[in-house]
C-alpha cells in the first residue's frame, strides 16, 4: 500500500514548513504560536525526542458558569453549531493516528487535559495531543510518553469552567485556523508545532527541495567566508513608473571570521538592480513642467559672478576716482575678460567591471529564472501593498538573496575564464 503524500513532509523540519506555508501566503504560515512541551518529571523517565507527524482531529471547548467561575465570557456569533451526538467524555471522540488538537476559550484558569484524558487519548491511539491552553497532573502525563504539548499548567480540572461543545470543526490558534484532516507537525528539535492545511500539502512540497537547496546554498557561502550585514529596503522615491519594484541592497562582507565583518561590500548584483530601477523610474508628473523658482533679489542688483556695476556701486566708484582714492578702498572695477579659465582635466575611462556585467546576464538567464520569478512575485506584492496600505507586510530578503545567490554563483567560473 503506497503511503499517504503527507507523510513526505517527515522528511523537513518544522522551520522548513513554515517557511513555505510563508511563501504560500497561509494566514500564520501554519505556526500554532505559544505553544510548548510539556515540562517533564524527573521521577519519570525521559522519553526520546522524536518528531511527530499526523492528521489533526479537533476538540472545541466553550466556557460555562459555576459558583467558582460565575461569570464565563460570552462567546462570539460564529461560533460553531455543537455536533456532539451524546453526552460521552470529550477523550472518547479521540480517532486512532492523529493529533488532538483542543481549542480552549482565552483567559481561563483550569485546565482542560489532565492524566485521566490523556490516558484515554493514548489507549485510543492519539499520536500526541496538543492544547491551546492549559494541562494539568503533569506527573501523570509524562506516564503516557505521549508528546504532550501546550500554552500554560494549571491545577484545577476541567469542569471549574469549560465543556466540550464541537468535535472536528475548524479551530484558531494565533493567526492560524486548524481543520479536522490539516496535517500536525510536532518538532521538539525546532520546538516548535505547525499545522499544514491539507490543500497545501502538494504545493508545498514541490516547493520544499528549492527552498531548503538555497538556504543550503546560503549556509555553505557564509561558511566560507562570507557573512551578511543587516540587509536595507531602499523604496524608490518616484512612483510614475508602473515597472518600479523595491530595491533590497544586500552587503555581504568578505571575512565572516573577523568580528563585526569590516571591510564590507556591495553585491555586484544589487547594482544591477539598481541600475534596473533607475531605467524604469521617471520624475514625478508633480515635478514636471514647473517654473524654477525665482528667489527674491532686486531686478537692480547684478546677477552674482557677472562683470556688471550696480548703481550704488557705480557712484562709489565716481566718489573714490575724485577723491584720488584715499579712502584705499576700490569699488567693483568690471573685469577686462583676460582671465582664463582654468582647464578641466580630462576625465579617465573607468575599465568596466566584468563581474557586474556577467551578473547582470546571469540574473536573466535561464540558470536563474525561478528565483528572478521569485524575486519579481514578491516585489510585485510589496509594492502593491506600500501603494495601496502605505506599508509592507512582507519584505523581499530571502528573495532577493536567492537570487544574489544564482547570480554570483553563475557569474563565477565564467570571471575565472576571463582571467586566465
Amino acid at each position: 500500500m503506497t503511503a499517504p503524500r503527507w507523510k513526505k513532509l517527515y522528511e523537513y523540519a518544522a522551520c522548513d514548513l513554515a517557511d513555505g506555508l510563508l511563501k504560500l501566503h497561509v494566514p500564520g504560515a501554519g505556526f500554532l504560536a505559544d505553544i510548548r512541551p510539556l515540562l517533564h518529571t524527573s521521577s519519570i523517565p525521559k522519553p526520546e525526542a522524536r518528531k511527530v507527524l499526523a492528521p489533526a482531529s479537533t476538540f472545541l471547548m466553550i466556557p460555562k458558569a459555576t459558583k467558582s467561575f460565575p461569570t464565563p465570557p460570552k462567546m462570539p456569533d460564529t461560533m460553531p453549531a455543537s455536533n456532539l451526538s451524546d453526552s460521552r467524555p470529550y477523550a472518547d471522540y479521540t480517532e486512532s493516528g492523529t493529533i488532538v488538537v483542543i481549542s480552549q476559550p482565552a483567559g481561563q484558569s483550569c485546565a482542560v487535559v489532565g492524566g485521566i484524558m490523556a490516558a484515554r487519548m493514548q489507549h485510543l491511539g492519539a499520536e500526541g495531543i496538543v492544547v491551546d491552553g492549559r494541562v494539568r497532573d503533569i506527573t501523570s502525563l509524562n506516564q503516557t510518553q505521549l508528546p504532550i504539548w501546550s500554552k500554560a499548567t494549571s491545577v484545577i480540572g476541567a469542569g471549574a469552567e469549560t465543556k466540550f461543545h464541537a468535535h472536528n470543526v475548524p479551530v484558531r490558534i494565533g493567526e492560524t485556523v486548524v481543520e479536522a484532516g490539516d496535517i500536525i507537525m510536532i518538532d521538539p528539535f525546532e520546538n516548535g508545532v505547525v499545522a499544514v492545511p491539507q490543500g497545501k500539502v502538494e504545493e508545498l512540497l514541490e516547493l520544499l527541495p528549492k527552498l531548503v537547496e538555497a538556504d543550503e546554498k546560503v549556509v555553505a557561502d557564509v561558511g566560507s567566508g562570507e557573512c551578511l550585514a543587516p540587509p536595507i529596503f531602499v523604496m524608490p522615491t518616484s512612483r510614475s513608473s508602473p515597472n518600479h519594484h523595491p530595491l533590497l541592497r544586500y552587503h555581504l562582507h568578505p571575512n565572516s571570521r573577523t568580528p563585526n565583518c569590516p571591510g564590507a561590500f556591495t553585491m555586484g548584483i544589487t547594482d544591477f538592480f539598481t541600475d534596473v530601477w533607475e531605467t524604469f523610474s521617471h520624475p514625478s508628473a508633480d515635478a514636471e513642467g514647473q517654473p524654477p523658482v525665482q528667489g527674491g533679489t532686486s531686478t537692480n542688483t547684478p546677477a552674482s559672478g557677472t562683470d556688471e556695476e550696480s548703481s550704488e556701486e557705480a557712484d562709489v566708484n565716481k566718489q573714490d576716482a575724485k577723491s584720488g582714492g584715499d579712502s584705499g578702498e576700490q569699488g567693483h572695477k568690471p573685469s577686462d575678460g583676460g582671465d582664463d579659465e582654468p582647464e578641466e582635466d580630462e576625465e579617465e575611462e573607468e575599465t568596466p567591471d566584468p563581474k557586474e556585467q556577467l551578473e547582470k546576464e546571469c540574473a536573466e538567464s535561464k540558470e536563474c529564472h525561478g528565483p528572478k520569478h521569485h524575486y519579481d512575485e514578491c516585489a510585485q506584492r510589496v509594492t502593491g501593498q506600500i501603494e495601496n496600505d502605505g506599508k509592507a507586510s512582507e519584505d523581499c530578503v530571502e528573495e532577493f538573496f536567492h537570487l544574489a545567490h544564482c547570480a554570483s554563483q553563475c557569474a563565477a567560473p565564467k570571471l575565472f575564464a576571463q582571467l586566465k
